[in-house]
């Protein structure tokens, strides 16, 4: 089973980092994601919560750092074990890869109003009270 880590990034001023995926990517494309990351054969979830973080938005710090317990999520042939984290940053300084087009920090209401991926609504109910 594929293994994958998510990240709620958050700013110091409480707003959620929102990541597009692009359109080319096989899963959601388009649709609007929190930083996500697969797990390597031999990486722990922790390992690729760090290199999620540098390769997918350019950041190496944060604080406040959260983790709660895997979930299993399917949305037709897209099954995860999914590791859900939750952290801060004090940089604002995003660095994209080529798996999204665009990001933006909005309120967990603007978040919901947004065009999401499936599995973000069950890792922010793990978080949020929604």
């Amino acid at each position: 089973m594929i293994k994958n880590v998510s990240v709620i990034v958050e700013n110091e001023n409480g707003k959620i980092l929102v990541l597009k995926r692009s359109f080319y990517e096989k899963w959601y494309p388009g649709k609007w994601c929190i930083l996500a990351e697969k797990i390597k054969e031999g990486e722990t979830p922790f390992e690729c919560f760090k290199r999620g973080m540098k390769e997918e938005i350019g950041i190496e710090g944060w604080k406040n750092l959260e983790k709660k317990d895997w979930f299993f999520f399917q949305d037709g042939d897209f099954k995860r074990k999914i590791y859900p984290w939750r952290c801060v940053i004090e940089s604002e300084n995003i660095q994209l890869n080529h798996e999204h087009s665009e990001y933006k920090w909005v309120t967990l209401e603007e978040l919901l109003k947004l065009d999401i991926a499936k599995p973000v609504k069950n890792h922010l109910q793990l978080f949020y009270q929604i």
